[in-house]
């Protein structure tokens, strides 16, 4: 009985479920084979993907000092692209309300041949052409990249002015400018007792501009004008005589008197043939006979 008591408590002790003890020897070698397993499991090469083309290119480090420099970089290209750019220098222009003046002239007085768009001033190249007295007004325009529209206003003559054997251009005003072509229409002032040619940037009196314009409208068959340095403007009269109105636009009353002497001393039957008469002092008019006076 005792035996049979042993003999199941054994049985009890190392039966199949109950686990042996093992000695901290064993246990200790047991954590060293464990180790030594994963240092050779991480020593293996891990498998790596297939790398893609982009993961092949270099990869750059973008900081704030490289932009810094493209930007410099950038900003100088374009300034020197402005400065040395054929593009941006004038070697032409637009000109518009031109008739008698050629675009090449007014290119000319512009003064901005072969000059960089960045210095073209338009109030001084406006100025510039006006210096021509046959402008009275331009507007200058600046375009990119280097487009400049000129545009003028010429003054229109009236009046044919020789002196000197040189014949200029008159406008209502009195400006003289170059005689650009020979227009037969152009009521014709001469000069006497003056040898030498009127300057292009004198002005004539505008009482004698008016003057001889008022006679060509009262007497439109008139083509030639005399002015006397002293007696004023004048002109031949058909029947063979001078006669002198002096200056100003009264010359309808001028025309009159000159009338009315007219026909008291050449059709009034006195015998006399006039010379000369002079109605440019309305307050004294008179004429010339031979030597002697009427």
């Amino acid at each position: 009985m005792r035996r049979q008591r042993e003999s199941r408590k054994y049985a009890h002790t190392v039966g199949a479920h109950t686990t042996p003890r093992i000695s901290a020897r064993e246990r200790r070698r047991l954590r060293r084979e464990r180790e030594k397993a994963r240092e050779r499991e991480m020593q293996k090469p891990a498998a790596r993907p297939k790398p893609r083309l982009i993961d092949r290119l270099p990869r750059l480090r973008v900081g704030w000092r490289l932009v810094s420099f493209l930007l410099v970089v950038g900003l100088v290209s374009v300034l020197l692209m402005f400065i040395d750019g054929a593009m941006f220098y004038v070697n032409h222009i637009y000109v518009g309300g031109v008739r008698y003046l050629p675009p090449e002239e007014i290119y000319g007085l512009s003064g901005i041949a072969n000059l960089h768009i960045f210095w073209v001033d338009p109030a001084a190249v406006a100025r510039a052409v006006e210096r021509d007295p046959a402008i009275a007004d331009a507007q200058v325009e600046i375009g990119w990249p280097s487009r400049v529209d000129i545009r003028v206003v010429e003054r229109e003559p009236s009046i044919i002015w020789e002196q000197a054997d040189v014949r200029t251009w008159v406008d209502v005003q009195g400006y003289i400018m170059p005689m650009r072509a020979d227009d037969t229409n152009l009521l014709r002032i001469v000069v006497e007792g003056v040898d030498t040619p009127i300057s292009p940037y004198e002005r004539i009196p505008k009482d004698i501009v008016d003057g001889a314009l008022q006679l060509r409208a009262l007497r439109p068959n008139i083509d030639v004008l005399f002015l006397h340095p002293v007696e004023g403007l004048g002109l031949l009269d058909g029947r063979g005589w001078r006669v002198y109105f002096g200056t100003g636009d009264d010359m309808a009353e001028k025309l009159l008197v000159y009338e009315s002497l007219v026909e008291a001393v050449w059709q009034g039957g006195s015998g006399v043939w006039p010379e000369l008469f002079d109605v440019g002092d309305l307050r004294a008019p008179y004429y010339r006979v031979g030597s002697s006076s009427g």
